[in-house]
């Protein structure tokens, strides 16, 4: 059975962090038999490490990309997306009433 081929995305997912286990096995094989791959690897992790030494992320952004997007919304952001769908009901709920209100005392004169 032939090996899936590794492209660039590959690569840069693996110097990135962003490879699954899969994923980055699939990677360290292919750079152990492909020394031109492993030398652009190599330059690429150091590029990676002296962008992060020059431009280092405040704590609360040092993770991969992977794990920010499976985090579950905030408490807070919840809270205010609650609160504002309660306002909409609210303003749809007042606006009914004040229709009828107005419909009825038409109807009445």
């Amino acid at each position: 059975m032939a090996q899936m081929p590794v492209l660039d995305a590959d690569l840069h997912a693996y110097v990135d962090g962003e490879a699954d286990a899969a994923l980055r096995e699939h990677v360290q094989h292919y750079l152990s038999t492909n020394s031109e791959a492993a030398g652009r690897v190599g330059a690429w992790s150091m590029q990676a490490d002296a962008l992060r030494d020059a431009f280092p992320l405040p704590v609360s952004v040092r993770q991969p990309m992977s794990v920010a997007k499976t985090r579950e919304p905030s408490l807070r952001r919840q809270s205010a997306y609650a609160l504002a769908l309660f306002a909409a009901f609210c303003a749809g709920v007042a606006a009914a009433v004040m229709f009828f209100i107005v419909a009825f005392a038409k109807t009445s004169l």
